[in-house]
């Protein structure tokens, strides 16, 4: 995915650097905290099988926390930890 590749980068930039193995996990990381491009055919609006989802996929507050985590940002106040 481009954004995860770019964030990536960037992360990388605000270390100072990182090696290829460590921007590539990062990428991989970040890859699970960003929308995938999906078709609009696709989506079941009906389909509430939620049993299987995590907090994160359910309020946008936990995965906004979990996402600057990984980048290793500050939380601001207004989220939880």
């Amino acid at each position: 995915m481009r954004e995860a590749a770019g964030l990536s980068v960037w992360w990388a930039r605000q270390r100072g650097g990182a090696s290829d193995s460590e921007r590539s996990a990062k990428e991989g990381e970040l890859t699970a905290y960003l929308a995938a491009d999906l078709d609009p055919a696709d989506i079941d609006p009906d389909d509430e099988d939620d049993d299987d989802l995590d907090d994160a996929e359910i309020f946008v507050e936990v995965k906004a926390a979990r996402f600057l985590t990984a980048l290793g940002l500050p939380m601001p106040d207004a989220l939880p930890h």
